[in-house]
């Protein structure tokens, strides 16, 4: 094995473990965001309403360095709104399947 291929195959698995990492702290947050709504389950799509609006409205209020590439930042910025989203998405998923769990199916 060549040293250039040597070193792509260590950048590949430092990118694997970062990936790897960022989807265990991302399951790792969404459960606990599920588990600490439930604790007041009669509020819990609010409270995930509005933990979503303060992360959005911080995601789109990033400011800008004027010393950087403009682009790249609003580049940047849209991708964090989009990976934001999803994670949002897929956080209540997880609610939802942790009041199915409790026997709580939708508002009491």
């Amino acid at each position: 094995m060549s040293s250039a291929e040597q070193l792509l195959r260590q950048v590949e698995l430092q990118l694997n473990k970062f990936g790897a990492e960022l989807t265990a702290q991302k399951i790792i947050l969404q459960t606990l965001v599920a588990h600490l709504t439930e604790a007041f389950p009669n509020f819990s799509e609010e409270i995930l309403h509005d933990l979503k609006k303060e992360a959005m409205d911080v995601l789109k209020q990033q400011t800008i360095d004027t010393q950087a590439d403009l682009q790249e930042q609003q580049d940047t910025r849209k991708l964090s709104i989009e990976h934001a989203e999803q994670f949002f998405r897929e956080l209540e998923v997880a609610l939802s399947k942790t009041r199915n769990k409790a026997g709580k199916s939708g508002r009491n």
